[in-house]
This record gives C-alpha cells, sequence and structure tokens, in this order.
C-alpha cells in the first residue's frame, strides 16, 4: 500500500502503525493505541484534554530522533514474518507470564484474601483473561496466521478472514477490560509498603503484563489485521 500523509483526523491506530516509535510515543502520553486505535487522533487527544499538534509533534521528534537500536517495524514487515515475530515475542512470554502471575495471585488469596477482600476478584478476572488468551492465542496459531501467511504466497483462503479478523478484535477487547479492572484491582499495580515479595511480585508482572499487552494489540490491530483485510479483498 502506498504510504499515507497522516494528520490529526487519522486514527489512532494508523499514527501508531507509522513507526515504533509513534507507538511508544502515544502510549507513554497516555493515549490507547490498542482497543482505542480505530479513534481519530483528534478525539482521542480532546478526550485527554491534550493539544493534538503538540502530541503530533512529540510524535514527529520521536521518529526523527529515533536511532538505529535493532527493532524491527512489524509495518515493514512481511505477513509470514510479522505473525511469527508476534508468536516468538508476545505469545511465547504470554505462555510463561499467565500461569506464572495465576499462582502467585493464588498464593496472595490463601495468605491475605481474608484482609483483601479484593484479592478473590482479581483472581477470578485474572483466570478469566489467562483462559481467553489461551483460546485466542490457539486459534490465531493454528488457523489465522498460517492462513494469512499462505494468502501472502498467493494462495486463496478458504474461509471469510473478515469474520476472523472481528473474532480477534473482540477477543482484545475483552482482554482490554478485563486488564482495565486489573488495573483498578490492583491501584495501577501499587504494591503496599507492607506487602509480602509474592505480592510485590505479582503485582510487577500484571504491570509487565499490561505494558506488553498493549504493544502485543497493538501490533495485531493496528498492523497485521489491517493488511489481512487489504488482502482478503484484494482476493
Amino acid at each position: 500500500m502506498e504510504p499515507i500523509t497522516l494528520t490529526p483526523a487519522n486514527s489512532v491506530g494508523q499514527w501508531a502503525a507509522s513507526s515504533p516509535a509513534a507507538a511508544r510515543t502515544l502510549a507513554d502520553i497516555g493515549l490507547d493505541i490498542c482497543c482505542g486505535g480505530k479513534r481519530a487522533l483528534l478525539d482521542a487527544c480532546r478526550e485527554k484534554n491534550m493539544d493534538p499538534s503538540d502530541v503530533v509533534q512529540k510524535v514527529c521528534a520521536a521518529q526523527n530522533a529515533r536511532q538505529a537500536d535493532g527493532e524491527s517495524d512489524p509495518a515493514l514487515m512481511p505477513l509470514a514474518e510479522l505473525t511469527q515475530h508476534i508468536v516468538d515475542t508476545h505469545h511465547a512470554y504470554l505462555r510463561q507470564a499467565l500461569p506464572r502471575i495465576e499462582y502467585w495471585i493464588e498464593k496472595m488469596v490463601k495468605a491475605h484474601g481474608d484482609k483483601n477482600p479484593s484479592f478473590s476478584e482479581l483472581l477470578d478476572v485474572f483466570k478469566g483473561l489467562h483462559i481467553e488468551m489461551q483460546t485466542h492465542m490457539d486459534k490465531e496459531e493454528n488457523i489465522l496466521f498460517p492462513i494469512a501467511a499462505a494468502m501472502e504466497c498467493g494462495i486463496r483462503p478458504a474461509m471469510n478472514l473478515m469474520y476472523a479478523v472481528a473474532c480477534m478484535e473482540q477477543d482484545h477487547q475483552e482482554a482490554g477490560l478485563a486488564l482495565a479492572r486489573i488495573k483498578e484491582l490492583t491501584r495501577s499495580f501499587s504494591a503496599p509498603p507492607n506487602a509480602c515479595t509474592t505480592w510485590r511480585a505479582a503485582y510487577s508482572a500484571l504491570a509487565e503484563l499490561d505494558a506488553d499487552m498493549h504493544r502485543h494489540v497493538h501490533k495485531e490491530n493496528n498492523v497485521l489485521f489491517p493488511r489481512i483485510i487489504e488482502m482478503q479483498k484484494m482476493n
């Protein structure tokens, strides 16, 4: 696809997909680059009482100042490479992190749940997220990703990938709601001074998980899925 000239009327996702530096900058200033990526940058800034021109200036400055740090731009990867990157980077991380964090939260409930009733809800919400993401990753790795990679090689898909993408985006939306509730229940992952080691480790891991999920969903919602839909239309 031909590159487009971005303005505040373009979506947050389009801005985030323009470069890794843009994605990092938008996330750092508090704009939702994943599940909120379809909103116009102008509207997202107004909701946060930000000046759109100031945001654009910050993004452009970050892009201009970006040094060659070895980070690959997802927008420049072939689909096969991009899907493998997501599996190796984000899916692999989740498959290790989710069971470990769930184990820590279970220990928190047993040790401190009587004085912290919110821990029970935290565990329930996290278990739901864990199950949902396992199913989601399996569907991507076994169905959507292989078909997308084959389609780039000229193999016509036997299914409507627009529907498949819509289902994956809905999964992301539900995961985003779960993460938002987890952030509320943990007071933005802030453990009190008297928290035990497990408590602190769980909250630190939840903060890391939240950050990785935003990067993960951004790469799919704003980079991978639009390319899949565009190729489906061409076929």
